[in-house]
């Protein structure tokens, strides 16, 4: 289990304003003297945290972000299933459709770079 993270919330301390955490045994902020309070653990937020029951480290809006990125994982895990057999079933065409391009490309191509030489101004 994580454990929860304390931050500094006096504007004018130099924890609060490079957002920095101490652990949980500083009760003090070593900068300004203040109390320390339990902020959000995750990385880029500073958010204090309800006090509640649970020993949870991270905010609502965390978790909450969490949950959504967790559910478009899966949604997206699901259309890849989808996908990969319709996939599978259409290289075989794509790569025909590869082949005949390379063969017209390297039958018309002289003709094909002459013409857009003209074309392009010198």
């Amino acid at each position: 289990m994580m454990k929860k993270q304390k931050g500094c919330f006096n504007r004018e301390c130099d924890a609060n304003k490079t957002k920095t955490k101490f652990n949980m045994s500083y009760k003090y902020c070593p900068f300004c003297k203040n109390d320390l309070q339990y902020v959000c653990r995750k990385r880029r937020c500073y958010a204090l945290l309800p006090i509640t029951d649970k020993d949870e480290p991270f905010c609502p809006s965390c978790i909450a972000k969490d949950e959504k990125l967790k559910e478009k994982r899966i949604q997206l895990a699901k259309n890849a299933i989808t996908v990969i057999p319709t996939t599978i079933v259409a290289m075989p065409k794509a790569a025909e459709a590869i082949k005949e391009g390379i063969k017209v490309v390297s039958n018309e191509g002289p003709k094909l770079v002459k013409e857009i030489s003209k074309l392009v101004p010198k």
